[in-house]
């Protein structure tokens, strides 16, 4: 994993990405979470705040609680699969 700080060519880089992983304990509106929806990138983001409200329509959401590291490894090897 490599964080890569502010960066301005994140269209780019989703578009090489195969999921996104959104851990914010707290996000209140999750602008990645929306971009990433937006270029069809799948996401994994925390169930709290805005990601609910970006994702809750999802048939069935990929989220997990704030924290819970095993649940989020779970939802990230089902959508590799």
């Amino acid at each position: 994993m490599h964080f890569l700080g502010f960066r301005s060519d994140i269209p780019a880089l989703m578009q090489e990405a195969g999921i996104l992983l959104a851990t914010a304990p707290s996000e209140h509106f999750g602008l990645t979470v929306l971009e990433a929806m937006a270029a069809g990138l799948p996401v994994v983001a925390t169930g709290a705040a805005g990601h609910l409200e970006t994702m809750g329509a999802a048939a069935e959401p990929a989220v997990f609680p704030p924290g819970d590291a095993a649940t989020a490894a779970a939802l990230l090897a089902r959508l590799a699969r």
